[in-house]
């Protein structure tokens, strides 16, 4: 009877250190939110896992802690994300290209840092629970993203005259054409009018007659031939060069929307979907923007495990190259139930159609029918403007 007392001590005493916890954590980032001038939400659920979000100077800002699997263990890590309100160019351009200095900066501050051509992300492994570092790293991040955008508006217009055009060759192809065509027309008029030397009996009229008519025509169609695929090729090879430089330094994605489009988008096959999506995407943790077409309960799934809890099925991305019948990809999210949630099947189904953000842990890729299943998910209604 003791060992019973004594264990549901334990459990009262762990239960209300947790809630303390978590009040404290919660007071941290409201208190950041704040004075950063931006909005601040938990998910609903009881760990109520704490967001900040909003804009400033167009930027797109959200800082939300986040799980990560590794070696077969789970870590919490705090994740920065700003999305930039117009596409700009991530690539360096030489050794003295300004974004290389910001990039190390945050590198040296941060866990983990990557750049696209539309949005910021860095990590810190662990939770931060101190209101002054969110802060600190989230003005950073937005003075840094603001010279980002700046620099790559400027790296873009210098970008296009890199390519230098082809020495002229077209020279010595003439060249060669012209003494061809010098050598086809006299044996052409030998073979047309050898009858007619032989029946009026001069041979000095009969060289003269063919020799503009078959002479032109023939430079024409050499000429087309020779001199403009010359120039198609040229142009071909440098296009094909351009477009593996900028495909070479493409980031690796980091969101729901840029991993669908780099799994269904890129013109791989089904199988090329499934082994990418094992390589690069499996057990991954990831959060995007979309449109919540559907909620259902389940007891039991395939991928997810079991229930009970709800379904969601948010549209992730439209295939700007449908394929094999696909023209859209969606996600499906596993939710909490009623009890954890505080959310009913009826109070899910109001926000069908809203433009909702989604996160949780990468677990299967169908490929056939578009579909990412997420395990641990999360829904809620950002208001975002940004689309995935």
């Amino acid at each position: 009877m003791a060992i019973f007392i004594i264990l549901a001590a334990a459990i009262v005493i762990a239960v209300s250190v947790w809630k303390e916890r978590q009040k404290n954590i919660v007071s941290i980032f409201s208190h950041a939110a704040t004075e950063l001038d931006l909005r601040f939400s938990t998910d609903g659920t009881v760990m109520r896992r704490p967001w900040i979000f909003g804009e400033t100077s167009g930027i797109r800002v959200d800082v939300r802690p986040f799980t990560r699997n590794k070696n077969g263990t789970q870590a919490t890590w705090t994740g920065y994300r700003l999305t930039f309100p117009h596409p700009i160019n991530p690539s360096f351009v030489g050794e003295n290209d300004p974004k290389r200095p910001l990039m190390a900066r945050l590198t040296n501050r941060f866990a983990e840092c990557s750049i696209s051509d539309d949005e910021l992300f860095c990590a810190r492994s662990g939770l931060v629970e101190d209101s002054s570092r969110l802060i600190a790293d989230v003005r950073l991040l937005i003075n840094t993203a603001r010279n980002l955008m700046e620099h790559g508006k400027d790296s873009e217009v210098a970008k296009p005259p890199l390519p230098p055009p082809l020495p002229v060759k077209p020279e010595p192809v003439v060249q060669e054409v012209e003494i061809e065509e010098a050598a086809e027309p006299k044996f052409h008029t030998v073979e047309f009018d050898g009858s007619e030397s032989e029946a009026s009996g001069s041979q000095i009229p009969a060289p003269e007659e063919p020799e503009p008519a078959s002479t032109s025509p023939l430079e024409q169609k050499q000429d087309a031939v020779t001199v403009l695929p010359e120039t198609e090729i040229g142009e071909t090879a440098t296009r094909e060069t351009i477009e593996a430089d900028s495909l070479a330094k493409d980031p690796p994605p980091q969101s729901l929307g840029a991993a669908a489009k780099d799994l269904f988008d890129s013109g791989r096959n089904r199988f090329q979907i499934s082994r990418t999506f094992a390589d690069a995407y499996g057990d991954r943790t990831l959060e995007g923007t979309g449109i919540l077409r559907r909620v259902d309960r389940y007891s039991n799934d395939r991928y997810l495990g079991r229930g009970p809890g709800y379904l969601a099925e948010v549209e992730i991305r439209h295939l700007e190259n449908p394929t094999g019948g696909l023209s859209q990809i969606s996600a499906v999210v596993q939710l909490p139930g009623d009890e954890d949630s505080g959310m009913g099947l009826s109070e899910w189904r109001e926000k069908i159609g809203e433009h909702v953000l989604v996160c949780g842990t990468l677990v299967h890729c169908d490929a056939f029918t578009g579909k990412l299943f997420l395990r641990n998910g999360l829904v809620d209604s950002p208001l975002a403007s940004a689309s995935t």
